[in-house]
């Protein structure tokens, strides 16, 4: 869809935000730990991590549904949250998409979408509301009322609606979870395009891995209270910081063994074990996609597929070691669907070092 021409006042310029040393408390319990961040102008900083990690207090700090306690928020510069300072949410000039849509049900969506430009002419008003609806594909539908529509659709509107007033950061709060599984992509690939068009600053919670790999510039992965890895997501699917962060993008086959000489064998083979003392109990950490079937080659391991379960264009195998020193041991493999690898088939294997870490026994 083509981005709509809109007047001079509703062109976005460019805005960064600024997070220091964020502490904050309910009672006795510490949520954020010395949270510190940025999120350059244009961006999609991703913010995810398990219930109750301190993603969603982060978020509405951000917003100033919360006041900071300890630490400070900027943007552009300005300070907008600090123990001694709370600039109110309205005042804030950020945007905010919830899961739950929030749509005036007695309102048109020309009239949701343009009502956060109250202060601009009632035609200018009418031209952005009505272009932001283009934009996300329902032009002409301005004069329904929410209710008629679709949840996806709800959805657009309700990031038309934000997105309106041009603001300076957009805060998106577990967006498309209330959509199923074709739509959730769909909206995926569409907000993506708007912010990346818009070159709007944003915030974007969710607990969803795949989701952030998919929207992040970068990813903030929280766990208890602190950001325990920032970077791109090739940073932390290729190299991850700690099991924790390796574990939360995907399934992984667990070894443990001992670090001799900066390396560890494994039923699998021998893998690198750099930085690990010697002589040190080590968990060796291998991606099920790692794991490739080859041809009858010296030193590979053997395995027998005791089941093959379809993920659609993958297909994920439970296997079981034979022969060698380590008969019976179990692991998963995802394989190409189109693989010949039906249960109760011998196999060779061979593992990709690309998706094998080696972590101290003792972390987290």
């Amino acid at each position: 869809m083509r981005t709509p021409d809109l007047p001079a006042s509703a062109i976005q310029t460019a805005h960064r935000l600024v997070a220091t040393g964020l502490q904050h408390r309910y009672g006795r319990v510490e949520v954020l730990r010395g949270v510190s961040f940025h999120v350059e102008p244009g961006e999609i900083l991703c913010v995810v991590g398990p219930s109750g990690c301190g993603k969603s207090t982060l978020l509405r700090l951000v917003a100033g549904l919360e006041r900071v306690q300890t630490g400070s928020i900027h943007i552009d510069g300005e300070v907008i949250a600090a123990p001694n300072c709370h600039v109110q949410p309205e005042q804030r000039d950020v945007g905010l998409v919830f899961q739950d849509f929030a749509l005036f049900p007695h309102l048109s969506l020309l009239q949701n979408v343009a009502f956060g430009l109250a202060s601009l002419p009632r035609s200018e008003r009418q031209q952005i509301a009505r272009g932001m609806l283009a934009q996300v594909g329902l032009g002409e539908r301005a004069d329904d009322p929410p209710h008629v529509l679709s949840g996806g659709q709800q959805q657009r509107v309700a990031l038309a609606r934000a997105m309106a007033p041009r603001p300076r950061l957009l805060l998106l709060d577990e967006p498309f979870s209330n959509l199923d599984v074709r739509l959730r992509h769909r909206m995926r690939v569409d907000t993506l395009r708007l912010l990346k068009e818009s070159h709007t600053a944003s915030i974007l919670v969710t607990h969803d891995a795949d989701e952030a790999m998919f929207m992040a510039d970068r990813i903030a992965l929280m766990q208890d209270g602190r950001i325990v890895q920032l970077g791109t997501p090739a940073d932390l699917y290729q190299h991850p910081a700690s099991p924790f962060a390796a574990l939360f993008f995907g399934e992984m086959n667990r070894i443990d063994g001992i670090s001799r000489n900066g390396r560890v064998e494994t039923p699998l083979g021998s893998f690198g074990a750099s930085g690990q003392p010697d002589g040190a109990p080590v968990q060796v950490l291998v991606r099920p996609e790692s794991i490739q079937l080859v041809p009858v080659e010296t030193g590979s391991a053997m395995a027998q597929v005791m089941s093959r379960r379809m993920l659609g264009s993958t297909s994920l195998l439970s296997l079981q070691l034979v022969g060698g020193d380590h008969p019976g041991f179990e692991l998963q493999a995802q394989v190409a669907s189109s693989a010949a690898c039906e249960e109760g088939a011998v196999l060779h294997l061979r593992v990709d070092p690309f998706g094998v870490f080696v972590f101290a026994a003792s972390g987290r």
